[in-house]
């Protein structure tokens, strides 16, 4: 989710996209049959890409990277393969996994699965990534909402005094 901004639900509806395999940037899909809106684009780093791809190739559905797996039918020893499930993921599994996660790696305890959303905009912006593109990457509507998910921090503040340096000319008397 840091390396995508997307929130858990949207996430778990990430689709298969064929188009996003071809092209120089790639990026996912978020449909909008899922959540009412426009579809979106999410730009992803070529790294991610590939663990993705990877992630996909352990079930090879059709259409979600993350199908959720389909429980057993009375009588049925062995639930069919994720591949033929028909729902994706939950939420409710992304922050059971992230809870696990946060446990073993230190993070710190408050933390969310949509704190990984705000550090997802932090570096964006620490990174030089315009507050207007990181609002379309986070479906956003107003730069208001994308202001929120900002957060000052050392790098930004740092950078902030070395442009005003570059910036500053004395006036010559």
């Amino acid at each position: 989710m840091e390396s995508s901004g997307c929130t858990a639900p949207c996430l778990c509806r990430v689709l298969v996209d064929p188009l996003s395999i071809t092209t120089t940037f790639p990026y996912f899909r978020l449909s909008k049959a899922f959540d009412n809106r426009k579809d979106r684009y999410v730009p992803l780093a070529a790294a991610l890409l590939e663990e993705l791809r990877g992630w996909w190739r352990t079930h090879r559905h059709p259409t979600l990277i993350f199908p959720a797996p389909a429980s057993a039918k009375p009588g049925v020893v062995v639930p069919p393969p994720l591949s033929q499930t028909l729902v994706p993921m939950s939420a409710a599994s992304v922050q059971e996994v992230f809870r696990l996660a946060q446990q073993t790696s230190g993070v710190h305890p408050r933390a969310t699965p949509h704190t990984l959303r705000h550090s997802y905009a932090t570096h964006l912006l620490e990174e030089g990534v315009s507050l207007r593109q990181i609002s379309l990457y986070l479906g956003h509507a107003s730069l208001d909402t994308t202001a929120i998910y900002t957060h000052l921090t050392a790098i930004s503040e740092a950078r902030t005094q070395a442009a005003l340096h570059r910036l500053y000319r004395p006036r010559k008397v």
